[in-house]
């Protein structure tokens, strides 16, 4: 049987005494190994907070958070359970690469083979890659990490479109392979919503379910083209 992660009644208010803003509000988002969700939402809704929330690194006003039914207050602690890939570089440059590959209990062979016109980052240290390499690398490592669910946030962000569809080969075979789950938010949403089983929109606050038809994400607001 498949993982679950959840997060129930998420709240996040920002401000003080001059005036307070509220984020989120009672959202709920889960995830089950075996599926992918898109998480759409227009620049600023808290797409990202929301993740952070789910993984343990932001608390927020209140949150709820369940891994298999049990709740989890720190999900980072766990990351057999979750790994999550935020917008930031997050591996320190001066590692090497292999080293990075080995912390993460990942082949470095395996993404040599996805990427063989990059076999030369296999020696080099992270900080002498460049931007989109580092961002590739970082995304292969949550990809391919031994977890069971993977939170990425603009994970095809910088990245060649040729990089971005190896990427989207290896999230659909772990997720059909009954691997892992994922949640991916992206402002590429269209690479998004081809990889993904479920479609949710956060507005307002509030997150729901929605179909991928064009029309509907253009009521909500989302597309305008």
């Amino acid at each position: 049987m498949g993982h679950l992660l959840e997060i129930d009644s998420a709240r996040m208010q920002v401000g003080g005494r001059g005036g307070c803003r509220t984020i989120l509000q009672h959202a709920y988002l889960q995830v089950r190994s075996g599926e992918a969700v898109a998480l759409l939402g227009l620049n600023g809704c808290g797409k990202s907070t929301l993740l952070q929330m789910l993984y343990g690194t932001r608390k927020g006003t209140f949150r709820h958070v369940r891994f298999d039914g049990q709740p989890v207050e720190k999900a980072f602690r766990e990351p057999k359970h979750v790994r999550y890939l935020p917008q930031f570089h997050f591996i320190p440059g001066h590692l090497s690469v292999r080293r990075a590959f080995a912390d993460y209990q990942v082949e470095l062979s395996s993404f040599t083979a996805d990427f063989p016109d990059l076999t030369r980052c296999a020696e080099a240290r992270i900080e002498q890659l460049s931007g989109g390499e580092r961002r590739l690398i970082e995304a292969y490592l949550i990809i391919r990490s031994p977890s069971a669910i993977c939170l990425l946030d603009e994970p095809f962000s910088q990245l060649m479109p040729l990089h971005i569809a190896t990427l989207k080969r290896l999230i659909r075979d772990q997720v059909r392979a009954r691997e892992k789950g994922y949640v991916i938010a992206d402002h590429l949403y269209r690479d998004a919503l081809q990889i993904c089983d479920r479609i949710c929109l956060l507005k307002e606050g509030y997150v729901s379910e929605i179909s991928a038809s064009g029309k509907e994400l253009a009521a909500l607001g989302y597309m305008n083209d």
